[in-house]
């Protein structure tokens, strides 16, 4: 189990950080006994009204913990096979993450940027138009698409990878925070 307070790597069973001596949670207290929450691979399985534990999502830290439940959408891949006639199948979940201050604020930052980016990219884009200057518009098209596609990849850290039924399969969560839940069996 990696310590989350200085990083050393300690045995599973161990109840002490052997370098900084932080105290381990039990596996059975990270998940509160109330999660509906299981680990497949590097997955975290969900269902829609799961409880999490207060442990960061990112670094398996429990300082300070945030709880929010984030909109997060699923686009099925063999849906791609359909996209070029028009149709698209697009789900949206809300999934209960929790954040350590450390990885909120650089969840904040990475979504200002996005911001500051698209209407940095409006506004080049428009500018150009209104004096005439294809390079600038040019210039402002690629600022608002960089800034979109650094909203997809950075703006949110977990992503839905699969849907079934009730039960969602997330990806993002670190493995150490992975390892206090039990392992999924099929339902």
């Amino acid at each position: 189990m990696k310590c989350p307070q200085c990083g050393l790597v300690n045995f599973k069973s161990a109840t002490n950080c052997k370098r900084c001596n932080f105290g381990f949670q039990s596996q059975a207290d990270l998940t509160d006994g109330r999660a509906e929450a299981w680990r497949d691979k590097n997955y975290l399985v969900l269902k829609t009204d799961s409880f999490l534990p207060d442990r960061c999502m990112m670094c398996n830290s429990s300082n300070d913990i945030t709880h929010k439940s984030e909109k997060v959408g699923y686009f099925p891949k063999h849906n791609l096979l359909l996209l070029p006639l028009g149709f698209i199948h697009y789900k949206t979940r809300m999934v209960p993450v929790g954040f350590c201050p450390q990885h909120e604020t650089r969840r904040k930052k990475n979504l200002v940027l996005m911001g500051i980016l698209i209407v940095l990219g409006l506004a080049g884009f428009i500018g150009g138009f209104a004096i005439d200057f294809m390079s600038v518009m040019f210039l402002g098209f690629l600022t608002f698409a960089a800034g979109m596609i650094f909203g997809t990849v950075q703006g949110s850290f977990v992503a839905i990878e699969k849907l079934d039924g009730d039960c969602m399969w997330i990806k993002g969560p670190s493995r150490e925070y992975l390892a206090g839940f039990p392992a999924w069996t099929v339902r």
